[in-house]
């Protein structure tokens, strides 16, 4: 990617999956991200196949704009 745009992203334990803290901790980002910092752009990477990441992303109100290609 040639434009340095920051990322947000998160790994939990599977034993903490499902009760908020995704969604809790990412809404917190993003208000600083965008309020405090006020930055033009925010960036978030996730498996294509991570669907409760990518609802997650959607709920927030990010947009998918490409796909990457995870270093093996």
């Amino acid at each position: 990617d040639p434009t340095p745009v920051p990322h947000i992203g998160f790994i939990f334990l599977s034993k903490f999956w499902g009760k908020g803290y995704a969604r809790e901790s990412m809404q917190l980002v993003l208000h600083f991200a965008r309020d405090v910092l006020r930055l033009s752009a925010v960036c978030a990477i996730t498996l294509p196949t991570n669907e409760r990441s990518l609802c997650l992303l959607d709920k927030l109100g990010l947009t998918p704009i490409g796909t990457f290609q995870f270093p093996t």
